[in-house]
């Protein structure tokens, strides 16, 4: 049983550090809309798309359409390191189902109401990611993290993207975006960045980790403390080699319950609830853990 105990009691420091890591080391996420963006037609090489409200890209024996997002990421922290980024498009109209690349433009000097055909900046030729594109009102993302973390470390804070279809040489059709003209379903650039610690929100943390864990300790230790009781009854009637078996069992369940638990703690953190559900929730999970580890700790010596 000491060893049992042990195992018990290491299980927990280490569930509680990961707890302890989720909060300190939160990170924050940033929606950005663009700045600027159009699409540009082989068909209409001197036309401007500018205001419209959907990004056109097509690419066959016909026409080639490519759409071009600016965005500016002067709201991001300059001192902060960026984790991860997703480019998002709403995707209004799709006739056929495409390949969609996205490319790194480094020049983002072209203009949302002059750009065209003729004069539309050159991009990279090895493409960020590439998405199937086969449902209308459907939410598309990209990920972009690599050339949105370069351009965070520049004076110059805006970032282009390119949308460009595969060649489909014998397939006529369309897919068609929201522009940021489409106010409800505008483009947008989701960047998760570590943020600050909020010293006020670490201090009501602390206070509800340790009124959780005198909680636990009045309430679920003599739970806890009974369970045992009655488990060493039934583990005295059996024989040696039972007892080692229904004990490695138990460690086995009582290891899986508290990872589950712990499991959950993070879970709660990513739902959005309000402040006091989410943190209700969370102490009666502090409660169960420290009641079943101040129960091992007790009966350490036994």
């Amino acid at each position: 049983m000491k060893v049992f105990k042990k195992i018990m009691l290491v299980i927990f420091m280490g569930v509680m550090f990961m707890l302890s890591c989720q909060i300190v080391f939160s990170s924050q996420i940033k929606t950005l809309i663009p700045i600027a963006d159009s699409y540009v037609r082989n068909v209409q090489p001197n036309s401007n798309y500018g205001g419209e409200s959907g990004l056109l890209v097509i690419n066959n024996y016909r026409e080639e359409d490519i759409a071009f997002i600016m965005f500016n990421l002067i709201e991001i922290p300059s001192d902060t390191p960026i984790i991860s980024v997703k480019l998002r498009l709403y995707a209004k109209f799709v006739f056929y189902s495409f390949n969609i690349s996205v490319f790194h433009c480094p020049n983002n000097d072209w203009g949302e109401f002059n750009i065209t055909w003729i004069n539309k900046p050159s991009f990279s030729v090895d493409a960020l990611d590439s998405v199937v594109v086969d449902r209308e009102d459907t939410w598309y993302e990209w990920n972009v993290t690599f050339p949105v973390k370069f351009a965070h470390m520049q004076n110059d804070k805006r970032v282009t993207f390119v949308l460009k279809s595969d060649f489909y040489p014998t397939q006529y059709g369309l897919i068609e975006f929201a522009s940021k003209e489409h106010q409800n379903n505008s483009p947008q650039l989701v960047i998760e960045y570590e943020g600050e610690t909020d010293t006020t929100l670490l201090d009501i943390t602390i206070i509800i980790f340790v009124v959780s864990g005198c909680l636990g300790v009045a309430t679920f230790t003599p739970i806890f403390f009974r369970l045992e009781e009655r488990f060493k009854e039934v583990l005295n009637k059996k024989s040696e080699k039972t007892r080692r078996r229904i004990t490695k069992i138990c460690i086995f369940l009582i290891a899986l319950g508290m990872i589950s638990l712990s499991l959950l703690f993070i879970y709660v953190s990513h739902l959005n609830l309000p402040f006091i559900v989410e943190w209700i929730i969370k102490g009666i999970i502090i409660m169960i853990l420290v009641g079943a580890v101040t129960t091992i700790i007790a009966h350490a010596k036994s």
